[in-house]
């Protein structure tokens, strides 16, 4: 274990973020350390200004900030899978 991205509770993996947290138990799911994801610590923030189709300018959506599984803070904190949490509860 190390304190990067990839082992942290605030970070969601994949483009788009977002994730089922059983799947990180599955076989394979990480794919390598710059597997991009978005650090979930704070709230999202306004997104970047696009322009639609007539050419007006419009805010996006609420976005992260978008990481690699090996990139690192200092508000890391250890990621614990449903496995884990179960287990502290027996």
């Amino acid at each position: 274990m190390n304190d990067s991205c990839y082992d942290c509770a605030f970070w969601s993996p994949g483009e788009m973020g977002g994730w089922r947290e059983e799947s990180f138990d599955l076989p394979g799911f990480w794919e390598s350390e710059t597997m991009p994801g978005q650090c979930r610590f704070r709230p999202p923030s306004l997104g970047e200004v696009a322009t639609d189709q007539d050419g007006e300018p419009f805010t996006l959506f609420g976005q992260w900030p978008k990481t690699m599984a090996c990139d690192w803070c200092g508000r890391f904190k250890q990621r614990q899978s449903e496995r884990q949490n179960q287990d502290k509860a027996m």
